[in-house]
């Protein structure tokens, strides 16, 4: 009786010992260029004069590798298995100067994020100032919603105010 006690034990603490929950994978994220920064590059290729210089600043909260999400007024959420490819102000960089470089006449385009988040309603929100060649500040704020739930649909819709705000920068140069 004992020895077959024994043998259940030995099995179960076996079984056990080699289940484990399945790694959670991080999964990284880089802002998509959409058809109309893809046509405008082309369109850069063949003459347009060279791209502006863009500076972004970001909250220090926004200066990590992890995609914030804001619960409530003030809770900030880093997000453990979802990350940023690349810092995220180069990304920004990257993008404006892709979403501008067709308007030869910005040469210079500063960008300072005090919110670029969503929060767990599926709201982005991206907020803060801008300022062009002039060094006359323009503060912005865009909210938009996600068309789905997930952290795929978060950087898609990012990607979007992104493309609004160079849309509102240039036209108001």
């Amino acid at each position: 009786m004992i020895r077959k006690l024994f043998s259940i034990v030995a099995v179960l603490s076996a079984m056990t010992a080699c289940s484990s929950a399945p790694e959670s994978s991080i999964q990284h994220y880089i802002l998509p260029i959409n058809s109309q920064q893809q046509s405008q590059l082309k369109t850069a290729a063949a003459g347009i004069p060279q791209p502006p210089q863009v500076e972004v600043t970001l909250a220090p909260y926004l200066a990590k590798e992890n995609v914030v999400v804001v619960q409530g007024q003030t809770q900030v959420i880093y997000a453990h298995y979802h990350r940023w490819a690349q810092p995220l102000d180069y990304m920004i960089e990257d993008f404006m100067r892709k979403a501008i470089v067709p308007n030869s006449h910005v040469k210079q385009l500063k960008l300072k994020f005090d919110k670029l988040h969503a929060n767990l309603q599926g709201q982005v929100t991206l907020q803060g100032e801008y300022s062009l060649n002039t060094g006359l500040q323009q503060v912005f704020l865009i909210e938009l919603e996600q068309p789905r739930a997930g952290y795929p649909a978060m950087v898609e819709t990012v990607a979007q105010g992104l493309q609004q705000l160079s849309e509102q920068i240039l036209a108001h140069q």
